[in-house]
């Protein structure tokens, strides 16, 4: 987005620039931009936005109004034309919507940043830059967040969250308040606090100190009453552990500190039933509560989205509720569900009087069999002291007992490793004031079905929270002095929290030694999963990933295995389905398994994608498990698919092109049919990051015939959208191949190509070099058709240098070669690229007469770029003989084939041209309006071409020149 923008979720949704409020007349609008804002930088799914703007009733054709909506919003913030606040910050992608917004330019995004430099700053001893900092993060607010968003689902799910950022927010900062012992200064904001927030605890604990240590202990007593009462009114509870002591300490004059919890249990609800022989009631006196938390995690950080959300199912459970909350954190393995699910339990216990229960349901590690629902059970109820004759024999009777026990309770219950919804079912409390927690590699959609369970997948941390976790560990001071050397470590580990930890406890216990040298151990490791273990097998990267593997069955790991061949980033279902030799049904179970293990995410609708850590140990599996043959045939299976879609593609949106025979395809291949150009460009689009890493991956396996056909497939879509740097890697590959192949025919083809895109690199030396080579070598082999194409491109390289004459010599000589060869359109080629040196030349009648020979050969060949190029130096030409309307007419007739060819570059001259002519016309506001464009497209690609056309935007004192 432009400079001078900034967008506020934090009180009334708005829209600034400048200082000036930029109004979004319509609450759709409204609420779109909040849907994407609150997910800025990351695809929002079309069905997800959809359910944001209309809750439960989306209208009939809810994608077109969808796509309406984003429409309007865009020329809100583009100020709808050219000539606006700035380029389009939201980007559209085959599953959704992306809002670009940096840091700075989103409040939301200003207090996190501001909180989490409070929260280290604290850490490191500074307590009075970090109260600085919270006052800075808390001014952000403006209101109640997301004001005027009617959304109730958009608001339900980031409001409260929000919110309680905020409250937390207030509350450290008060508490550092407290430390420097401003307790006079913080008794008014904490009046007002508790009279805003009467049922949050912490803020009456904090009052209730700070009026003590201000000499007001009969204030402080009276001000414990008042929270009492709110608290018994509103929810008919007492008020919790931490405040009761609290008004125990004051009472007695005593050292406020935190003392071990033991509480009367309130009455059991409703009466419940005796068990083994002794009442429910009875046993609900015991005096125990139980605190069964792990330690917390060391280092923890990130993850606010997260524990946001956390907090607000926490919320849930305070208010009266049919049925306990119940939330599954699911995940791959060592992504960090366990250190989350206890780092916020540690946090949020103080919202737990009545004791948090843990328990390890080892559903994924060593042991062959996990923990039974019957040995869970007897541990949370000796965590409640049920003396050991009071425990009922059954699993059954002992879940009811544990559910009279939790009734009327608030408790927190942590169900670590579930293995599956049978095994944590009898675990659940069922009391309405209990939260349960469960973390699993699985979804568990029993659970989210049956019982209602949130469903909170944990993906990995960005590279920014992957460092912060490193800098935990590690210190910031450590961190900051090698930032290249923790950039390499977050990448080979993948970001994965368990990894990073791995290296982390390495580097803490060689303290003098450089990060750097253990960023080159892991880049040097031929075995990267063995070099990310410190000898325990949790802490293992490989054994923990083969804890989740030994749970899939035998299809499901036969494609796992082989997705590790794949060269990635994702894959699309039609490779799983050669893969699994065709067969849809088998291929998509299973990937619907491993999607459900997260040893597979699923980024996009019918996109499969696994971290690189996964990938190894996938890739390890498939040599060990398969064998070097197997595995080897499933990658040229993969290269076969993605080869013969590709050359599908090309053919269709570049017919005219000469064919090449391909390498035949497997027959489990499964190449993509195309319905027409627009499904091509989607695929290409989708496809092109794995067919350029595919190309490599054939490369480095000696698979040559691959390793140059693919790039030949792909050089259409590349050239045409500009990606000119990736082409020219991808044809030094593919020409290497051919050399090695001993196919000099394609070596002329392919160098002749490469040359090209060279030029339009403008690495003019190298290209001619190319065409040199190629002639040379095609006159070798008597190659009439290779002759000409080398000269052509000779003519095309000197004739940009200046050198129309020798270029024009050139341009007639390949029409005559190609005429010799019984090559109609080459012919016409020819004579269109001498049209357009004698036109450089000022011979403009010369011009239109060689493209009015040429155009009737072109036409309906397919050549329809070669046809849309003698049309513009028709136009060039008539532009210099001074009639404007047929110069006019040809222009625009190649302006829109370039358009709907996407030939982005051609386009960009054709539209500079345009822009002159009217300039000679005398419309200054239309030829700045051609040259604007033309000037977009060039910054895109990055072309020098762009400083022509600056020029003749900051003057228009004569019409330009065609270079």
């Amino acid at each position: 987005m432009g400079s001078g923008f900034e967008f506020n979720l934090l009180g009334p949704v708005e829209v600034v620039r400048d200082g000036v409020s930029v109004p979004i007349p319509g609450a759709k609008q409204r609420t779109l931009l909040a849907a994407l804002l609150l997910e800025a930088n990351r695809v929002v799914s079309g069905e997800r936005l959809i359910a944001r703007l209309w809750e439960e009733d989306p209208p009939a054709h809810a994608r077109n109004a969808l796509q309406n909506h984003v429409k309007r919003l865009r020329q809100v913030l583009t100020g709808g034309s050219a000539q606006g606040y700035g380029p389009d910050p939201i980007t559209t992608r085959p599953d959704g919507y992306l809002i670009s917004v940096s840091e700075q330019a989103l409040d939301v995004s200003r207090f996190n940043a501001l909180v989490r430099r409070a929260e280290s700053t604290a850490a490191a001893g500074r307590p009075r830059d970090a109260i600085a900092m919270y006052g800075e993060a808390l001014a952000q607010w403006r209101g109640e967040p997301l004001g005027g968003i009617s959304s109730v689902s958009l608001r339900g799910a980031f409001a409260g969250a929000l919110t309680e950022k905020r409250l937390t927010a207030v509350e450290a900062r008060i508490e550092l308040e407290l430390r420097l012992g401003r307790h006079e200064e913080v008794l008014a904001e904490l009046a007002e606090l508790t009279a805003a927030q009467p049922l949050r605890e912490r803020f009456w604990e904090q009052r209730l100190l700070a009026l003590y240590r201000s000499g007001r202990q009969a204030e402080a007593l009276t001000a414990y009453q008042s929270a009492a009462a709110a608290l018994a009114e509103e929810l008919g509870i007492d008020p919790g552990t931490t405040l009761r002591e609290l008004h125990q300490a004051i009472l007695t004059d005593a050292p406020v500190v935190q003392a071990p919890a033991v509480v009367p249990v309130a009455p059991a609800a409703h009466g419940a039933a005796a068990t083994a022989g002794a009442p429910a009631a009875d046993l609900r006196q015991l005096p125990v509560v139980p605190r069964q938390l792990p330690a917390a995690a060391r280092g923890f950080c990130g993850r606010f989205w997260e524990l946001g959300a956390l907090t607000a199912l926490a919320d849930e459970a305070d208010s009266v509720q049919e049925t306990a909350p119940v939330v599954v954190i699911a995940g791959t393995g060592g992504i960090g569900k366990t250190a989350l699910a206890v780092h916020w339990a540690h946090k949020s216990a103080g919202s737990f009087p009545d004791g948090q229960l843990y328990i390890n349901l080892r559903g994924f590690g060593p042991a062959e069999q996990p923990l039974a629902p019957g040995h869970a059970l007897r541990g949370f109820l000796d965590a409640f002291g049920v003396p050991p004759n009071r425990v009922p024999p059954s699993t059954q009777a002992q879940a009811a007992l544990y559910r009279s026990l939790a009734a009327g309770r608030r408790l927190l219950v942590i169900l670590d490793n579930a293995r599956d919804a049978d095994q944590v079912r009898p675990l659940l409390p069922g009391s309405p004031g209990c939260l349960t927690v469960i973390t699993s590699r699985l979804d568990l959609a029993g659970l989210v079905a049956i019982e209602g369970a949130q469903l909170l997948r944990l993906d990995l941390p960005t590279p920014a929270e992957a460092r912060d976790l490193l800098a935990a560990r590690l210190g910031a001071a450590r961190i900051g002095g090698e930032p290249q050397a923790v950039a390499d470590i977050v990448e080979r580990c993948a970001r994965l929290p368990l990894a990073l930890a791995v290296v982390a406890a390495r580097a803490a216990t060689r303290p003098g030694h450089p990060l750097a040298s253990i960023a080159q151990d892991l880049c040097d490791a031929p075995d990267r999963l063995g070099a990310l273990t410190v000898g325990d097998a949790s802490s293992d990267v490989r054994t923990v990933f083969s804890w989740s593997y030994r749970r899939l069955s035998a299809p499901a790991a036969r494609l796992f295995r082989m997705l590790g061949t794949h060269p990635g980033p994702d894959v699309g279902v039609p490779v799983c389905v050669g893969l699994m030799g065709g067969e849809h049904a088998t291929a998509k179970a299973a990937l619907d398994e491993l999607t459900s293990l997260h040893l597979l995410d699923q980024p996009a609708a019918g996109r499969y994608a696994m971290h690189d850590l996964l990938r190894e140990f996938a890739a390890e599996l498939a040599r060990t498990v398969d064998g070097e043959a197997y595995t080897l045939r499933a990658q040229r299976l993969i290269f076969d698919h993605y080869l013969h879609s590709a050359y599908r593609a090309d053919r269709l949106i570049q017919p005219a092109r000469p064919p090449i025979e391909l390498t035949p395809a497997d027959p489990d291949a499964n190449a993509v049919d195309f319905l027409g150009p627009a499904e091509v460009t989607v695929w290409y689009e989708t496809e092109c990051e794995i067919l350029l890493a595919a190309a490599a991956q054939a490369t480095a396996l000696g698979l040559d015939l691959h390793a140059w056909q693919l790039p030949w497939a792909m050089t259409t879509y590349l050239d045409r959208s500009g990606r000119w740097h990736d082409l020219t890697e991808a044809m030094v590959g593919s020409l290497a191949a051919l050399r090695r192949l001993g196919d000099r025919s394609g070596e002329i083809r392919t160098r002749i190509d490469l040359g090209q895109v060279l030029r339009k690199v403008e690495e003019p030396d190298r290209a001619q070099a190319q065409f040199q080579a190629a002639l040379e070598l095609s006159v070798e082999l008597a190659d009439l058709a290779g002759q000409a194409r080398a000269y052509l491109s000779l003519a095309r390289l000197i004739g940009s240098r200046g050198g129309h004459e020798e270029a024009l010599r050139h341009s007639l000589h390949a029409a005559e070669l190609y005429r010799e060869y019984g090559d109609p359109v080459g012919g016409a080629v020819g004579l269109g690229e001498a049209a357009w040196h004698t036109a450089s030349l000022g011979r403009h009648n010369e011009t239109v007469a060689l493209c009015t020979e040429a155009l009737p050969l072109l036409a309906g060949s397919g050549a329809r770029v070669l046809e849309a190029d003698t049309w513009d130096t028709l136009g060039f030409a008539y532009h210099h003989l001074g009639d404007i309307g047929q110069a006019l007419r040809w222009y625009r007739r190649a302006q829109a084939t370039f358009t709907e060819l996407g030939e982005r570059y051609s386009l960009a001259r054709t539209l500079m041209r345009l822009g002159d002519v009217y300039l000679t016309n005398g419309v200054s506001d239309t030829a700045r309006e051609h040259w604007a464009e033309s000037l977009e497209i060039l910054t895109i690609l990055g072309h020098s071409s762009a400083s022509e056309v600056r020029e003749r935007l900051h003057t228009v004192d004569g019409a330009g020149s065609r270079v």
